[in-house]
């Protein structure tokens, strides 16, 4: 099956904006969000919208991103059970990475709990 992943403009200015001003913004450190989206599914081809770029409390420093169980219950309680069904992807920036896309090692060991798309 051929897929691909959409994200809405809106989302994508967020997430560029966010790119471009981490310094001033998050004094370099990473940053991470949670995108909500939905599938659409036709023939042997499918769509992910992502539509909602969410910025929940968590953890900072220059090498990672922490989003504890609390922060996810914090998430939950704000956004709503049905809004958090439609989390459809993660999203963390390395600014250190001056605009390269490489796993960093504790990406690296996280991936191996979990399922993850890697999208350039």
């Amino acid at each position: 099956m051929e897929f691909e992943v959409l994200l809405k403009n809106e989302v994508y200015d967020e997430i560029f904006a966010l790119m471009n001003n981490i310094e001033q913004l998050n004094g370099g450190k990473e940053i991470g969000g949670w995108l909500t989206g939905s599938w659409k599914v036709e023939n042997d081809e499918a769509t992910l919208l992502l539509d909602r770029f969410i910025i929940p409390k968590q953890e900072v420093s220059y090498g990672e991103v922490d989003m504890s169980p609390e922060s996810m219950t914090d998430t939950m309680k704000e956004i709503g059970l049905e809004e958090c069904n439609r989390i459809k992807a993660h999203w963390h920036i390395h600014p250190f990475g001056k605009g390269t896309t490489d796993w960093s090692q504790i990406d690296e060991e996280k991936r191996k709990r979990y399922i993850c798309v890697f999208i350039k």
